[in-house]
């Protein structure tokens, strides 16, 4: 699941690599690693967990994934500041749609930087394709799951010290206003 700086270095040219950075457009834009396309994951949630909440999250999935030249042939590569919460959020995506070989950057861009790797700012080209993963349901805990099973399971709050005691809001409350913006996320600067 983890991939060293080293590997991926090796890898960069290859044609069924596809790298995605998941920070935001405009960290993206300041220094990413050669041939990244911008995903920025943070703003690709679904707050309806009912049975068409999921279907829609399935369908905004695969089209993002699509848009942004994922096959279930390529090999694809999440990174994002260092090995956190955004690439593990695409490694988890792809897993649940039953993707073979994902994997995220152990130490993210931070490390690769570190250790004097190459960046650049030039925005990279991708090549839209048809990803058409098969969800796993077997890897969701929807909201039944985990009250019929609470004294089966063992639940982790994983949230930094600031999310936990009130400190610290980072997600984002949505109004029926925000529809758009919540059916719309941003790659490489542009909302689809």
């Amino acid at each position: 699941m983890l991939i060293s700086t080293a590997e991926l270095e090796n890898t960069l040219t290859d044609p069924n690599l596809v790298l995605i950075d998941t920070r935001s457009f405009r960290e993206y834009s300041q220094g990413h690693i050669p041939n990244a396309i911008n995903l920025d994951l943070f703003s690709f949630h679904w707050i309806d967990t009912s049975k068409n909440g999921i279907e829609s999250f399935n369908e905004q999935a695969r089209k993002i994934f699509s848009y942004a030249g994922v096959t279930e042939k390529k090999n694809v590569v999440f990174y994002d500041t260092i090995s956190g919460m955004l690439a593990a959020r695409g490694v988890w995506i792809l897993q649940y749609f039953s993707h073979p070989q994902t994997s995220m950057l152990d130490g993210g861009i931070t490390k690769w930087s570190d250790e004097s790797r190459i960046t650049t700012t030039k925005p990279s080209n991708f090549k839209p394709a048809n990803f058409s993963g098969i969800p796993n349901p077997k890897i969701l805990a929807g909201f039944q799951y985990i009250l019929d099973n609470l004294n089966k399971i063992t639940i982790l709050d994983v949230r930094s010290k600031g999310e936990f005691d009130g400190t610290l809001v980072s997600c984002l409350l949505y109004t029926s206003d925000a529809a758009d913006e919540r059916s719309s996320v941003d790659l490489g600067g542009r909302r689809i």
